[in-house]
Protein backbone atom coordinates (compact mmCIF):
# COMPACT_ATOMS: atom_id res chain seq x y z
CA UNK A 1 0.00 0.00 0.00
CA UNK A 2 1.34 3.44 -0.53
CA UNK A 3 2.21 5.24 2.49
CA UNK A 4 0.33 8.26 3.52
CA UNK A 5 2.15 11.08 5.36
CA UNK A 6 1.54 11.42 8.87
CA UNK A 7 0.63 7.52 9.61
CA UNK A 8 3.87 6.59 10.75
CA UNK A 9 3.91 5.03 13.65
CA UNK A 10 7.59 6.29 15.49
CA UNK A 11 8.99 4.54 18.57
CA UNK A 12 12.64 5.86 20.19
CA UNK A 13 14.02 7.69 23.31
CA UNK A 14 15.09 10.76 24.27
CA UNK A 15 16.76 11.62 20.47
CA UNK A 16 13.22 11.76 18.78
CA UNK A 17 11.37 12.71 21.69
CA UNK A 18 13.35 16.33 21.08
CA UNK A 19 12.21 16.22 17.37
CA UNK A 20 8.89 15.43 18.09
CA UNK A 21 5.76 17.57 19.54
CA UNK A 22 7.35 18.06 22.37
CA UNK A 23 10.61 20.64 21.21
CA UNK A 24 10.18 21.15 17.91
CA UNK A 25 7.34 19.26 16.26
CA UNK A 26 9.64 18.30 13.21
CA UNK A 27 8.29 14.37 13.09
CA UNK A 28 4.94 15.50 10.72
CA UNK A 29 6.05 11.94 9.10
CA UNK A 30 4.51 9.99 12.25
CA UNK A 31 0.54 9.47 12.93
CA UNK A 32 1.99 8.39 16.60
CA UNK A 33 5.07 9.06 18.51
CA UNK A 34 5.88 6.52 21.26
CA UNK A 35 9.60 8.19 22.67
CA UNK A 36 10.93 7.89 26.15
CA UNK A 37 13.71 9.26 28.12
CA UNK A 38 15.97 6.61 28.48
CA UNK A 39 14.55 3.98 26.35
CA UNK A 40 16.51 1.10 24.80
CA UNK A 41 15.95 -1.91 22.46
CA UNK A 42 16.00 -3.97 25.14
CA UNK A 43 12.04 -2.38 26.71
CA UNK A 44 10.94 -1.74 22.51
CA UNK A 45 9.76 -5.10 22.30
CA UNK A 46 7.02 -4.50 24.92
CA UNK A 47 5.88 -1.27 23.35
CA UNK A 48 5.23 -3.07 19.58
CA UNK A 49 3.74 -5.83 21.11
CA UNK A 50 -0.65 -5.97 20.66
CA UNK A 51 -0.37 -2.54 18.67
CA UNK A 52 -2.41 -1.69 15.94
CA UNK A 53 0.63 -1.57 12.79
CA UNK A 54 0.42 1.00 9.89
CA UNK A 55 2.57 0.41 6.60
CA UNK A 56 5.54 2.49 8.01
CA UNK A 57 7.48 1.78 11.38
CA UNK A 58 10.13 4.33 12.62
CA UNK A 59 12.32 2.90 15.33
CA UNK A 60 15.46 4.84 16.77
CA UNK A 61 16.82 3.48 19.70
CA UNK A 62 20.29 2.89 20.83
CA UNK A 63 21.05 6.54 22.49
CA UNK A 64 21.43 4.61 26.16
CA UNK A 65 23.21 1.67 25.61
CA UNK A 66 24.43 -1.55 24.04
CA UNK A 67 22.23 -4.19 21.92
CA UNK A 68 22.48 -6.85 20.44
CA UNK A 69 20.65 -8.80 17.67
CA UNK A 70 18.62 -10.84 19.78
CA UNK A 71 16.99 -7.55 21.06
CA UNK A 72 16.53 -6.03 17.40
CA UNK A 73 15.05 -9.32 16.21
CA UNK A 74 12.56 -9.33 18.88
CA UNK A 75 11.03 -5.95 17.64
CA UNK A 76 11.35 -6.57 13.56
CA UNK A 77 9.59 -9.66 14.26
CA UNK A 78 6.95 -8.01 15.87
CA UNK A 79 7.40 -5.63 12.12
CA UNK A 80 7.60 -8.50 9.70
CA UNK A 81 4.28 -7.97 8.16
CA UNK A 82 4.98 -4.01 8.06
CA UNK A 83 6.15 -3.16 4.20
CA UNK A 84 8.87 -0.72 5.38
CA UNK A 85 10.07 -0.30 8.83
CA UNK A 86 12.77 2.23 9.14
CA UNK A 87 15.32 2.43 11.55
CA UNK A 88 17.75 5.44 12.63
CA UNK A 89 21.37 4.80 13.73
CA UNK A 90 22.92 6.57 16.69
CA UNK A 91 24.53 10.15 16.72
CA UNK A 92 26.30 10.16 20.46
CA UNK A 93 29.22 12.26 18.58
CA UNK A 94 32.24 10.00 20.49
CA UNK A 95 30.64 10.60 24.20
CA UNK A 96 29.38 6.64 24.52
CA UNK A 97 31.29 3.86 24.44
CA UNK A 98 28.54 1.59 22.83
CA UNK A 99 28.04 4.43 19.45
CA UNK A 100 29.85 1.98 17.27
CA UNK A 101 28.72 -1.31 18.29
CA UNK A 102 25.12 -0.19 18.56
CA UNK A 103 25.21 1.21 14.61
CA UNK A 104 27.19 -2.06 13.67
CA UNK A 105 24.02 -4.04 15.49
CA UNK A 106 21.55 -1.90 13.51
CA UNK A 107 23.39 -1.79 10.03
CA UNK A 108 23.41 -5.83 10.59
CA UNK A 109 19.78 -6.29 10.80
CA UNK A 110 19.03 -3.70 7.88
CA UNK A 111 21.14 -6.73 6.10
CA UNK A 112 19.01 -9.53 7.82
CA UNK A 113 15.47 -7.87 7.24
CA UNK A 114 14.14 -7.34 3.70
CA UNK A 115 11.54 -4.94 5.00
CA UNK A 116 14.17 -2.55 6.98
CA UNK A 117 15.83 0.37 5.68
CA UNK A 118 18.36 2.37 7.54
CA UNK A 119 17.84 6.39 7.84
CA UNK A 120 21.64 7.52 8.40
CA UNK A 121 20.84 10.12 10.96
CA UNK A 122 24.99 9.14 11.79
CA UNK A 123 26.26 10.40 8.33
CA UNK A 124 24.36 13.20 8.12
CA UNK A 125 25.06 14.96 11.26
CA UNK A 126 28.28 14.15 11.46
CA UNK A 127 30.75 17.68 11.46
CA UNK A 128 27.78 19.64 12.18
CA UNK A 129 27.67 20.34 15.96
CA UNK A 130 25.03 23.00 15.33
CA UNK A 131 22.77 20.09 15.06
CA UNK A 132 23.11 19.48 18.85
CA UNK A 133 22.33 20.85 21.61
CA UNK A 134 25.11 21.50 24.57
CA UNK A 135 25.29 17.43 25.14
CA UNK A 136 26.20 16.68 21.96
CA UNK A 137 23.06 14.17 21.47
CA UNK A 138 20.06 15.95 21.32
CA UNK A 139 18.80 17.90 18.32
CA UNK A 140 19.01 21.82 18.12
CA UNK A 141 15.74 22.63 16.40
CA UNK A 142 18.38 22.93 12.99
CA UNK A 143 18.89 19.47 13.81
CA UNK A 144 15.64 18.10 14.48
CA UNK A 145 14.62 19.31 10.67
CA UNK A 146 17.43 17.47 9.55
CA UNK A 147 16.80 14.22 11.43
CA UNK A 148 13.26 14.73 10.54
CA UNK A 149 14.46 15.02 6.62
CA UNK A 150 16.61 11.72 6.96
CA UNK A 151 13.59 9.46 8.19
CA UNK A 152 11.01 11.32 6.06
CA UNK A 153 13.61 10.34 2.59
CA UNK A 154 13.52 6.26 3.75
CA UNK A 155 9.56 6.13 4.43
Amino acid sequence: APYVPGTALCIGDSVMLGASSEYYDTLSMCGTVDAGVSRAWSSAASAVQGRPLPDRVVVHLGTNGFTDAGEIDAVLSQLRSVPRVVLVNVQLNGTRRWEVPVNAEIDAAVQRWPNVRLADWQAASTGHREYFRGDNIHPSQAGALVYAGVIAAEL
